[in-house]
């Protein structure tokens, strides 16, 4: 078997371990439990295109666009394992550390708690961290021109549309706890703050 197919499927397997981390944690996700819910037209979108370029496109490009694959090596591809693993446990642990008060929706639960230990001590946005982590590993294990247009395209609806509305909710629910927490926590990146406000 050629480099980029085991890369690609080692790809697919980690996006299927984070599909289950996702569904783990959202068992927990009780609609009786909410409070205010934030739900959009924006969020509709964002879900759309999360799916759309997230998950479609870069499956079909993949498979029938062959002409667009480039040449990776297979030591790229190992470092490119080792940042999909990576990615996995902060996706992991970004859930596990918000427990009962994860949600896939923007909303606010009763009893809602401002969630500042474990990895939320170090970034903001833990789960976006982990997406950053995925997308440079698809950079080496999909190598496909078109399939990494798409997956950039779904970061950037995440990154301009959902995260902004996140600290929005939040702000607005916790007020001056939360312009403390973001003065003391970076956004996406641990220690590299105010690249997300």
């Amino acid at each position: 078997m050629e480099p980029i197919d085991w890369s690609a499927t080692i790809f697919v397997i980690g996006m299927i371990i984070g599909i289950v981390i996702r569904c783990a944690y959202q068992s927990y996700d009780d609609p009786r439990q909410v409070n205010h819910a934030y739900w959009s037209s924006k969020e509709v979108w964002v879900f759309a295109g999360i799916l759309i370029f997230g998950l479609v496109v870069p499956w079909i490009t993949w498979m029938y666009a062959p002409h667009w694959k480039y040449y990776v090596p297979k030591t790229w591809q190992m470092f490119g394992v080792v940042w999909l693993v990576t990615g996995l446990v902060v996706f992991w642990r970004s859930h596990r550390d918000l427990g009962r008060q994860f949600s896939p929706t923007l909303e606010i639960k009763y009893n809602h708690q401002l969630i500042t230990h474990g990895i939320y001590h170090h970034v903001r946005h833990p789960m976006y961290l982990a997406l950053a982590l995925f997308l440079i590993a698809a950079l080496v294990l999909i190598p496909n021109i078109l399939s990494i247009i798409s997956l950039f395209l779904a970061g950037g609806v995440l990154y301009f549309l959902r995260i902004r509305q996140e600290e929005s909710m939040l702000l607005r629910e916790f007020g001056s706890d939360y312009e403390q927490y973001m003065q003391e926590t970076c956004g996406i990146i641990p220690y590299v703050c105010h690249l997300v406000k």
